[in-house]
């Protein structure tokens, strides 16, 4: 029988019943068996990941009618390996599907409204809507949780479904497996740096010590992320739920914690606490006593008795740890980055020397994605390890938090001499050895290496308001190779990120595009009182932004306040974010979002005005630049609607180099924003492939502790100071004023790109210009003034507080 190569998988692609195919570029999908829909007569295909799954009649997708076939062993003469990685099965008169099956259509339907999938999950939540994401349709929904709060809940990829869409304790699952053993849910996504698969183990079985989930398998050089949460019912008398994964009372720890084994990162079950938020690499080399085949998930629960155990009758725990929170979750994500064999980078010899492909800079001639050094040498290059420690590698080149030994830097972190931004100096001074403002650890503000442009996943953190809030819209990109993260990048419940900020009041008052009107809008939209760093979140403008695509340029760096050194883009110049798709036969219209200007500030911690300065001779060509998509072979301006920041009349440019970038030149004095939509053609039988990037978990929003109030009140006795300081630190809130701007055109013709020569190309890493901030000035000198007051008047005898 013929076997043909499918050049992409998954995604739409001519195909014929009856035949066999096989993928060479998407792992484990090994040989693939078609067979024509009862229904609409479309093609399905089924695939097999390993050959100790039995074949399942399963239900594929909403849109296909389900099979009855019971549960039957495969075969085993019906199996001939072909590969390591690959097996042949052969015909049924059944569709039987293995234990992941994907589904591909052979035809997209043009430009109709995606419906929402059918699923269990409608009898439990309410407001389903499938929204683009990154290139593929996340459904998203208010699910009831496992004590009948209800939470927004979003599936990734869910049109690729293959199993039953359900809410599971307030969480959207694509459900392959429901046992004794748990709940498994399973969703793969692809992008075009890598894949990934995401397995989901909802109510892990903790009636034993250990349970093996054979199905949840992984392979050598692949990068594993772990995270889970949860409570367990461990019997007995009285409140007896305990947190799954750091249980507090009577007997705990060693006891009622869950385990986890990943054979080839580790030779025992050890505790989810030590993993939980990281992710581990599997190396290319095994240990001696471990086989290929002996890599899969192994979880395990520590007690001493397991018959009362499960996830009945709810309580509170004693000590209360489990109010709100429902049964333990598993969430294992299994990601093999693609680097191209051909990838180059600019020279580099330290921990925290930034390195990036010169020969893939953006339209600005700037660094797109870059790393630290590290990250991109050895067998496990751009494999998803975060950076080094900041404060353990470069702190003992700083002997005090704002001073920086030049000499000993260059020995022990980086090269490349990055500038600070620090608080005010004469701020710095009255609040010396104050542990309540900007605490530097290590550092009392920022270090900047150069401007930069980044791509991946984006999630709204929050509006940074109260005592001491600096006004920063806060935002997380989310990338599978952590390009440029350091080890502290991720927080308690979160994916590492890189951290994203531009003050609202410098941008908010411009904006003029309906798009960003709604969305700033919504985002400033918050309740709060007085608190020190308020982290408000709003999640009507969260849902616009989560998960989806974006393109980010801005002054990357160090923010030496924050989690002993966490890699930032502060302040964003630019930001593009993928909205939508509309695809058609052989074509797609790409919807973005964006906003551009060519200055900013960084914040509470630090006392200097950015500038980015532009291309050309006269220094004013500024472009964002955006991904083109896989296999198409032209673009044009479909729509557009920009609102020019200046007094003057402009002219936008849609720019392109084919298969590699579109690009919007601008206006960036003092800016612009709005939205376009791009129309790429693809050439005869061909369809546009779908992607979708990695996107952050659902969380809370970081608190950023810039002004500890508590412990800057230690250092004043008289009332009066204390209230003068707390409102000195207490910003007014922005207005939703007019903006003052103009719509602005777009010339309809696109041109070829031209790039303009960068030092960037040649490894110089490119600088913002610096000038002291006006605004940033007035603000600290009404903070001086009521501490030099303070100083003289009431200052406390207590002693100083020191530094955590």
């Amino acid at each position: 029988m013929n076997q043909r190569t499918i050049d992409y998988f998954p995604g739409p692609v001519k195909l014929h019943p009856g035949q066999r195919y096989r993928s060479d570029r998407f792992r484990r999908i090994n040989i693939i068996k078609l067979a024509p829909s009862t229904r609409d007569g479309r093609t399905m295909v089924a695939f097999s990941r390993s050959k100790e799954l039995p074949l399942k009649a399963t239900r594929l997708c909403p849109r296909f009618s389900a099979s009855t076939s019971k549960e039957e062993p495969m075969p085993k003469q019906e199996l001939t390996p072909e590969s390591n990685r690959s097996w042949r099965f052969h015909s049924s008169t059944t569709m039987l599907l293995l234990f992941t099956v994907t589904v591909i259509t052979v035809a997209v339907t043009g430009k109709s409204q995606a419906q929402v999938p059918a699923g269990s999950y409608q009898l439990s939540c309410t407001n389903p809507s499938m929204v683009p994401a990154q290139g593929g349709l996340m459904l998203q929904a208010l699910c009831n949780d496992f004590v009948g709060s209800s939470k927004a809940a979003q599936l990734l990829n869910a049109k690729q479904c293959i199993g039953q869409i359900e809410n599971i304790n307030g969480a959207l699952r694509c459900v392959v497996s429901n046992t004794a053993d748990g709940i498994v849910g399973f969703t793969a996504l692809t992008a075009p740096w890598g894949t990934e698969e995401i397995w989901t183990i909802d109510e892990p079985n903790v009636r034993q010590p250990t349970t093996q989930y054979k199905d949840i398998r992984y392979e050598k050089g692949e990068v594993i992320g772990i995270r889970a949460g949860g409570c367990v019912q461990t019997g007995g008398s009285g409140a007896t739920w305990k947190d799954y994964v750091n249980p507090l009372g009577a007997n705990a720890n060693p006891l009622y914690m869950g385990q986890i084994l990943l054979p080839g990162t580790g030779q025992n079950l050890e505790p989810i606490a030590r993993v939980n938020n990281t992710k581990v690499t599997v190396p290319q080399q095994l240990p001696p006593t471990i086989q290929e085949s002996d890599l899969f998930v192994t979880l395990g629960y520590t007690d001493d008795s397991y018959g009362d155990n499960g996830y009945y009758k709810h309580d509170d725990g004693n000590p209360s740890q489990c109010a709100g929170i429902g049964p333990a979750w598993v969430e294992l994500s299994i990601i093999r980055p693609v680097v191209q064999a051909t990838q180059t980078w600019t020279p580099g010899s330290e921990p925290f020397d930034l390195v990036w492909n010169p020969d893939n800079l953006d339209g600005n001639g700037l660094p797109v994605n870059p790393a630290w050094y590290p990250q991109t040498t050895g067998p496990f290059a751009m494999n998803g390890a975060l950076g080094a420690n900041f404060h353990t590698t470069c702190g003992p080149a700083m002997p005090n938090d704002t001073t920086i030994d030049i000499d000993k830097l260059k020995a022990i972190c980086t090269t490349q001499a990055p500038m600070m931004d620090l608080m005010q100096p004469g701020l710095t001074n009255d609040l010396a050895g104050t542990a309540g403002f900007c605490a530097g650890d290590p550092l009392r503000g920022h270090l900047n290496w150069g401007i930069a442009t980044h791509i991946g996943g984006l999630d709204l953190d929050g509006w940074s308001i109260g005592i001491g809030g600096d006004h920063d819209l806060n935002f997380d990109l989310v990338r599978p190779d952590n390009a440029g993260l350091t080890a502290t990048a991720a927080g308690p419940g979160m994916d590492p990120a890189l951290h994203l900020e531009f003050n609202s009041d410098e941008v908010v008052p411009q904006l003029g595009s309906p798009w960003w009107l709604s969305f700033s809008q919504a985002a400033l939209n918050v309740s709060f009182d007085l608190t020190p760093n308020a982290e408000g979140v709003n999640e009507q403008a969260r849902n616009m932004v989560y998960g989806k695509n974006a393109v980010v340029t801005g002054e990357f760096g160090i923010d030496g306040v924050h989690d002993d050194g966490q890699s930032e883009s502060h302040p964003v110049y630019s930001m593009a974010i993928h909205i939508s798709d509309q695809k058609g036969e052989q074509s797609v219209d790409e919807t973005w979002v964006f906003f551009i200007r060519n200055s900013g500030t960084e914040g509470n911690c630090s006392h200097q005005n950015h500038s980015w300065i532009g291309l050309g001779p006269s220094q004013s060509l500024y472009f964002i630049t955006l991904p083109w998509p896989t296999g198409a072979t032209d673009v044009s301006l479909s729509a557009s609607q920009v609102w020019g920041w200046g007094t003057t009349a402009e002219v936008g440019q849609v720019e392109k180099t084919v298969g590699q970038w579109t690009y919007l030149q601008l206006p960036n004095s003092p800016g612009a924003d709005g939205q376009v939509t791009l129309h790429y053609t693809f050439p005869t039988g061909a369809t546009p492939m779908d992607y979708v990037t990695k996107s952050p978990p659902p969380r809370k929003a970081a608190e950023e502790t810039e002004v500890n109030w508590a412990e800057l009140q230690k250092h004043f006795t008289d009332p009066a100071i204390s209230a003068s300081l707390q409102k000195a630190l207490t910003l007014p809130l922005p207005t939703h004023a007019q903006p003052k701007g103009h719509l602005m055109t777009m010339n309809p013709q696109v041109v070829v790109h031209k790039q303009e020569p960068s030092p960037a190309s040649k490894g110089i890493l490119i600088r913002s210009r610096t000038t002291d901030d006006p605004v940033k000035q007035s603000w600290n000198s009404q903070i001086q003034t009521v501490l030099h007051s303070a100083s003289t008047r009431s200052h406390s005898t207590a002693a100083p507080v020191q530094k955590p």
